[in-house]
């Protein structure tokens, strides 16, 4: 998998916050036909940072959210404030991350970066 460059996901944040719906309806639909896409699902999880807290917003953030623990545990992406979910705000989607983060530390053991994220997004 190719990794993005610092300037490419800075350029994918910004076009995310400025997305528009219609924007965001095809960027997904773009996903569907090749979802190892990184920079749009980073375009995508700007786009939906940018509208936390309605239901569905939670529940389709979530989704590639968990692509990044998933896919790429090392990404600074997964660690980053983008993929962060608050208990109180979103119990179930918080147990899920939760859950996928101890499989990545599971399948990882050794790789810190794994374990530095896990702490900085489940704390004790």
């Amino acid at each position: 998998m190719i990794h993005l460059s610092e300037d490419a996901k800075n350029s994918a944040f910004l076009t995310g916050v400025k997305l528009s719906e219609e924007q965001s309806v095809k960027l997904e639909a773009e996903l569907e036909a090749a979802p190892e896409t990184q920079e749009a699902r980073l375009t995508l999880l700007a786009y939906y940072f940018s509208r936390i807290g309605k239901a569905e917003i939670n529940t389709v953030r979530r989704r590639h959210i968990e692509w990044f623990i998933h896919n790429e545990p090392n990404d600074d992406v997964a660690g980053g404030p983008l993929a962060s979910i608050h208990a109180a705000l979103d119990p179930d989607g918080y147990k899920l991350l939760k859950d996928e983060w101890l499989k990545q530390i599971e399948l990882y053991p050794h790789e810190s970066q794994v374990l530095v994220f896990y702490s900085k997004k489940i704390p004790s």
